[in-house]
């Protein structure tokens, strides 16, 4: 007596897994979203997203654009860490007694920098510090100087409202993500001058990670 055998649920074709083609209704539903903005697709995705995570009793890890429940913790600590280093610099030039600083030096700052975090190594952010500063310098061949110097008097905050556009040195590393990881997710070419002088997320935050 013979019996016929169920098929297999991992049957293989041409010596590969088989994959269910997606149905022409999905296909169509997809389509619904050319219709959309980036704001909507965003909201119906956060809604599916949390949905399932909570059917499934997982975390939700919202990394779109606008303000995510969660944050990258260790460049916020090297951000916070180089403030300490920029204070310093401006006491440096300018100490007075009422809390007056002033302006921070571009000669010899690179060498203070390097020379500080080595005294504080032990703090957060010392070590993201220590890698990132001659990492850009490398990548772009920066002028150590110029390059810690920007990110310093910047970090000091004392010349708002200028520049009007990005800074120069923030503005190349930023073109390179654009072009690089940025533009690969968006399917765009990044301009070569970027104009962005303010926080806002660049094309591509929807699908970053903060």
């Amino acid at each position: 007596m013979t019996t016929k055998s169920k098929p297999s649920g991992a049957a293989k074709t041409n010596g590969q897994g088989h994959r269910r083609s997606r149905p022409l209704s999905d296909t169509a539903k997809l389509k619904e979203f050319d219709k959309l903005g980036p704001f909507e697709i965003k909201d119906f995705v956060q809604k599916v997203a949390s949905k399932t995570a909570l059917e499934n009793s997982l975390s939700y890890l919202n990394a779109g654009r606008g303000n995510p429940n969660w944050v990258a913790t260790e460049p916020r600590e090297a951000f916070f860490l180089l403030g300490q280093f920029a204070v310093t610099e401006s006491k440096r030039v300018l100490d007075l007694p009422p809390g007056v600083g002033g302006m921070p030096s571009a000669e010899g700052i690179a060498g203070r920098l390097e020379a500080w975090l080595a005294k504080h190594e032990d703090m957060p952010g010392a070590s993201f510090l220590q890698a990132m500063v001659p990492w850009a310098v490398n990548k772009f061949s920066f002028d150590p100087d110029k390059f810690v110097h920007e990110l310093v008097d910047s970090i000091i905050g004392d010349h708002y409202p200028v520049p009007d556009r990005m800074l120069v040195h923030n503005e190349q590393i930023v073109h390179e993500y654009w072009s690089g990881p940025c533009a690969e997710t968006r399917g765009r070419k990044a301009s070569s001058r970027s104009t962005r002088s303010r926080a806002a997320p660049p094309p591509c935050a929807t699908f970053s990670s903060r």
